[in-house]
């Protein structure tokens, strides 16, 4: 079977057109799942301090030392 110029023509419709779907797809999922996610992180940040062991009491020094029981 030899191909004509008409063959060429539909399979290059036919690729685009399938080309254009999955895209059209992509985006549709992309938007539904970003509007679907919960709210993240809600509430007060999380703050800390870092301190030295050597700024602590004596007496919380030798309570960190200790083994846990």
């Amino acid at each position: 079977m030899k191909q004509t110029r008409a063959d060429t023509g539909l399979a290059l419709t036919q690729s685009l057109l399938l080309h254009a779907g999955v895209l059209a797809l992509l985006f549709i999922g992309l938007r539904w799942s970003s509007n679907a996610l919960p709210d993240a992180a809600q509430g007060d940040p999380i703050e800390a301090e870092l301190i030295s062991a050597s700024d602590l009491s004596p007496a919380m020094q030798r309570a960190l030392r200790r083994a846990p029981e």
